[in-house]
């Protein structure tokens, strides 16, 4: 695997591929005129083994295993969901997440409150969906994460249910909202060296918990709609924030219960 091979996804560029770390990109012609939702990389299935790619490109998933060279549609989201009722496109993938210590299974997170849908890629080339909305009603799913410590634990910020924890792998889905009751939950992200930290991005600002979701505070001040949270492997003393209408943002010290943004 070339480790400088870095993908972006746009609104109106379609998908990007870097081979230099960032410095040069080309257009994946297949996508040059497609909205991408989403992006991940699996771990690895074995040793030599390439890592695949998946890709949510306008309603359906494709999937590369040769750096971008070629891509594969997965099964259409029309085979899988019907239209809207005022007709239009079908539902779509928003998020993508995959855990690091499973190799062969990928979560999608749907709009229009289709919930998450589990792809075990070793099924028929990925080819198999499996339902795993049990708890989870009605919730388009903004954001999931797969945790870096638990094989079992999966977390989603969802617009109608606010943030769900599963602890089976998605079969079952529970509420963890006290402190975050009544917001639109638009990201989650879990501190890679403790498992009881989580970070929640709202519609008025960042929330953190130290108590793995049991409760929840906003971190800092007000931030408008953070669509994506980050974490400093490194340092995780360091956050990194993304957000609607303020840019990057970088906090100062998350240590604290209220740790400040800037």
């Amino acid at each position: 695997m070339n480790q400088g091979r870095m993908y972006v996804g746009t609104e109106d560029r379609g998908l990007l591929i870097s081979e230099n770390e960032g410095e040069d990109w080309k257009k994946v012609e297949k996508f040059k005129k497609e909205k991408i939702h989403a992006i991940v990389l699996l771990p690895s299935m074995g040793k030599d083994q390439p890592s695949p790619v998946f890709a949510s490109v306008g309603s359906s998933l494709f999937q590369t295993w040769d750096g971008g060279n070629t891509w594969k549609e997965m099964l259409p989201a029309n085979e899988l969901f019907p239209p809207y009722k005022n007709g239009g496109s079908h539902p779509f993938i928003l998020t993508l997440g995959a855990s690091p210590l499973v190799s062969d299974f990928l979560y999608s997170g749907w709009s229009s409150g289709k919930g998450i849908v589990g792809i075990p890629i070793g099924v028929k080339g990925g080819e198999k969906w499996v339902s795993l909305n049990r708890g989870l009603v009605n919730s388009s799913v903004m954001d999931l994460i797969a945790s870096k410590h638990d094989p079992s634990t999966i977390i989603s910020a969802t617009w109608g249910s606010g943030l769900l924890k599963s602890e089976n792998g998605g079969k079952d889905w529970q509420p963890i909202n006290v402190g975050f009751e009544g917001n639109i939950a638009h990201s989650i992200s879990e501190d890679p060296q403790n498992p009881e930290i989580l970070y929640a991005g709202a519609e008025d600002g960042i929330y953190k918990t130290v108590d793995g979701g049991q409760h929840w505070k906003i971190a800092g001040q007000k931030i408008r709609r953070p669509i994506d949270i980050v974490v400093d492997p490194k340092n995780t003393e360091i956050v990194y924030a993304a957000s609607w209408g303020e840019g990057f943002l970088k906090s100062m010290d998350v240590r604290k219960p209220l740790g400040q943004f800037e």
